[in-house]
């Protein structure tokens, strides 16, 4: 008798401790073989929406996809069963290390000898919320222009301040403008391995 096969497209962010899971469960259950399929969560949701590619279970890093994008259509429920909270990565290889702290990492990612990044918005909840602390950030420490400088200056990506309120526009094609200095890629856990090799310095990760 074959085995059954579970399929999970989970979060990038996801993959390491669903791995763990997914061992104990098989271990559990001879007859069954999980297989695990990470992608940026947004990408994730448009497997099943966009590719009507099927999975048995999907684990996002934010929960807000499935009733925005999948429901009823896709998804009858969904449950919320963890959180966790956005931080700057980085190793002791990372330029000015010795130097950054909660109130001067904006000026160290200011800096052109600097390499820092995020992923991709259009694929990852992670993306996106690294846009929110910057554009936090600016009102926060008070520092006009800390979002223009670090981002709208860096991509194709556009913004607008309109009446206190902040509008930000991320093509489909977003990407680092060429000799930039900041590094996008598809989702956050692809941006710890250049971290891990210095070939980055800073990473936004959750």
């Amino acid at each position: 008798m074959e085995p059954v096969q579970l399929k999970i497209f989970c979060a990038g962010s996801l993959a390491i401790p669903f791995e763990r899971v997914a061992e104990s469960f098989e271990l559990e259950n001879p007859g069954v073989n999980v297989v695990i399929e990470p992608s940026g969560s947004v990408l994730a949701v448009r497997k099943i929406i966009e590719l009507n590619r099927e999975a048995d279970i999907l684990a996002v890093a934010d929960y807000r996809l499935i009733p925005k994008l999948m429901m009823p259509g896709h998804a009858d429920f969904y449950v919320s069963f963890a959180s966790n909270k956005m931080v700057l990565a980085y190793t002791d290889k990372s330029k000015y290390s010795d130097e950054i702290n909660q109130d001067n990492w904006f000026q160290i990612l200011m800096r052109a000898d600097v390499k820092y990044g995020f992923s991709n918005p259009n694929d990852d909840p992670c993306g996106y919320r690294s846009l929110m602390v910057f554009a936090l950030a600016e009102k926060y420490y008070q520092e006009g222009g800390l979002f223009k400088k670090l981002i709208a200056d860096k991509s194709n990506l556009f913004f607008n301040q309109s009446y206190g309120e902040f509008f930000i526009y991320v093509p489909i094609d977003f990407a680092p403008k060429s000799g930039s200095n900041l590094v996008i890629r598809s989702k956050s856990v692809d941006l710890i391995a250049l971290l891990e090799t210095g070939a980055l310095d800073y990473a936004f990760e959750y």
